[in-house]
């Protein structure tokens, strides 16, 4: 009864793809064009198949980017629609920036009580040593730093994931402070966010680096990302007048470490 069943099913099948195939070569036939495959007809297109075939369609040896590889995956479909993969934290925290901007120029006490002060910090507040990442001291000194930020953060997050990245940010914002903070002189005052940028930066290399016998790194990502780098540098020395070293060693080698310990292997679901 089942096998009936299953080959009634199938004649079914065989007469709508060949009353289709005769469909498409009578109108080809008047059109003048070739008649189309008809598995062409018959197969349904998904993200997933849609994915596969675009990776079938690169030629063997070639080259395709870290992110290349990650947005050719289905489970990334609806996030590129809606262009939020990796920018929501990395828009927050830039708003949050210009938004304790803002903050500065409306109350100057909002400033005293985040800026690091290392004899602050050391008398049991903390809490500057996160704070004081998300203060600036002229709008020049803030615009050069979210234009940093909003460049290179969403390729981090998107390598990494919106979760890691924050922690990312704000684990190298406290870790560039504590440096300045133990190497620094107890009576200086620090602000910025370039210790976490600095983290970021560092971040991108280790995640890269981690994953670079999966997505080899290309000579134009070394290139792209020592300019920026080298870029930022230069701005900040040139426009802040005095800048924290050991804020952005810390931060630099606070990220470094993080990026090891919690950046996806390549292959995981994130």
């Amino acid at each position: 009864m089942h096998y009936r069943q299953a080959a009634a099913h199938s004649a079914s099948q065989h007469g709508a793809l060949s009353s289709r195939a005769s469909v498409a070569a009578v109108c080809c036939k008047f059109s003048g064009r070739p008649a189309a495959p008809v598995t062409s007809l018959a197969a349904p297109r998904t993200a997933a198949s849609a994915a596969a075939a675009a990776a079938a369609a690169v030629p063997a040896g070639t080259s395709r980017g870290y992110f290349q590889v990650q947005n050719e995956r289905p489970g990334h479909y609806w996030a590129r629609q809606l262009n939020l993969d990796g920018r929501n934290v990395t828009i927050g925290l830039v708003a949050a920036n210009v938004g304790a901007y803002g903050l500065q120029m409306i109350s100057p006490e909002f400033t005293r009580f985040c800026m690091r002060v290392g004899s602050a910090v050391a008398d049991g507040e903390y809490w500057r040593l996160l704070t004081a990442a998300f203060l600036h001291g002229n709008i020049l000194h803030c615009g050069i730093n979210m234009l940093a930020l909003y460049n290179i953060g969403p390729a981090v997050e998107a390598t990494m994931g919106g979760n890691r990245f924050l922690a990312l940010y704000l684990g190298s914002a406290i870790g560039g402070n504590l440096l300045g903070c133990l190497l620094g002189s107890g009576f200086s005052t620090s602000m910025g966010s370039s210790g976490a940028l600095y983290g970021i930066f560092a971040g991108y290399l280790v995640s890269r680096w981690v994953n670079r016998k999966a997505v080899p790194i290309s000579k134009a990502e070394v290139v792209s990302i020592g300019t920026t780098v080298a870029i930022n540098f230069a701005l900040m020395t040139a426009f802040s007048g005095a800048f924290d070293q050991w804020a952005h060693l810390g931060g630099f080698l606070t990220g470094a470490a993080l990026t090891a310990l919690i950046t996806p292997r390549h292959g995981r679901r994130w």
